[in-house]
């Protein structure tokens, strides 16, 4: 865009598929639509442990689940329900580093 490819556009449609709409039919509003995708990744570290002794470690597999639920608690307690917004987790991995 700062090289100018979209100089003299004065509007830019969009098309997504909705599968919950009948065949043949355009739905369409003003502003925006649709989200947008943003990657992100977050490494959670503790100190492991055994299942017998909780209490000596920590967990970041118990760490990193809470993560995510608070990061799904976005929308619903920061941003007001008359705004489109959207967080979701889309993969969760956990991996024992070989020490």
């Amino acid at each position: 865009m700062r090289d100018g490819c979209l100089d003299g556009v004065d509007m830019i449609y969009g098309a997504h598929v909705m599968a919950g709409e009948p065949f043949g039919t355009v739905g369409v509003r003003p502003g925006y639509t649709s989200s947008a995708q943003d990657d992100f990744e977050i490494e959670v570290l503790g100190k492991g442990g055994h299942g017998s002794a909780p209490h000596t470690t920590v967990d970041p597999l118990v760490t990193a689940s809470q993560l995510v639920v608070n990061l799904q608690q976005i929308v619903s307690r920061r941003v007001s329900p008359q705004q489109a917004a959207a967080v979701t987790v889309g993969s969760f991995h956990s991996v024992v580093p070989i020490t």
